[in-house]
């Protein structure tokens, strides 16, 4: 049965979404990364951005022509001012991320 979910991201079989893909101008995007441009996705918590960026990475996956991850790197906000702790948190989440 599903619900609404309101922590963390939601999966299509276990909760009521709006299509994540189809929430944002996706050719744009496709464009941006094809010119190999940063983007920024800001909204407020609890809109859709984690569903929105592992819907960007599995469609991106699937095409073939990324290889894209998605890592969660709030971890590091535990370092504080300890930016060597910090970046070996990040560096190990990025890597965790990558080899699954």
């Amino acid at each position: 049965m599903r619900f609404f979910n309101t922590e963390g991201p939601v999966r299509a079989e276990d909760h009521y979404l709006l299509p994540p893909l189809q929430r944002w101008d996706l050719a744009e995007i496709l464009t941006l990364i094809g010119r190999k441009k940063y983007f920024l996705l800001h909204a407020p918590r609890q809109t859709g951005k984690a569903s929105c960026l592992l819907a960007l990475m599995w469609h991106l996956n699937r095409d073939g022509r990324y290889r894209a991850v998605y890592a969660n790197l709030e971890p590091a906000q535990t370092a504080r001012e300890d930016v060597a702790r910090g970046m070996r948190t990040i560096c190990g989440t990025i890597e965790a991320a990558a080899r699954l």
